[in-house]
């Protein structure tokens, strides 16, 4: 009877029974996610800027010639970040380069960092990948945008 309920107990702890449990592999957690992005240039400049901090704690910084600069804050959600990730690492953050900006007269600039690395492009210069990221940061600021 004794060997049963072991056999029982192996089968519901799926420990597999003298055999080292899997590790299963963790995703990378939500709430350390930070980024930082600025939207500077164009023809009429109104610089705007988001900060995602870890927490999914955010901050949306826009410059308007009516109401001059306004920030707002707020939680960004547990599903744009991991759409967030997955686009820096589509679009290979981490080995983008600078661009020069002066090849773009009137063009937005781009400013992001991530994971410690500082990329500035041209709106020219912005691999595709990378454009769906920045349309996201762009939604946000857009959803959060300060009204007064």
């Amino acid at each position: 009877m004794g060997s049963l309920a072991a056999v029982i107990a192996c089968l519901v702890t799926s420990a597999g029974c003298g055999e080292p449990p899997v590790a299963q592999p963790q995703p990378p957690s939500v709430s350390a996610f930070a980024i930082s992005y600025v939207r500077s240039g164009g023809l009429k400049s109104m610089p705007q800027k988001l900060t995602i901090m870890p927490g999914r704690h955010a901050s949306a910084t826009v410059l308007t010639p009516r109401t001059g600069i306004r920030t707002v804050r707020f939680r960004v959600g547990a599903k744009r970040i991991v759409s967030l990730r997955k686009g820096l690492s589509e679009a290979h953050f981490s080995q983008l380069r600078t661009s020069n900006p002066g090849n773009c007269a009137d063009c937005f600039l781009y400013s992001i960092r991530y994971r410690g690395h500082d990329v500035t492009l041209t709106e020219v210069d912005v691999p595709s990948p990378l454009r769906a990221v920045i349309d996201q940061l762009e939604a946000l600021i857009a959803a959060h945008r300060p009204l007064h």
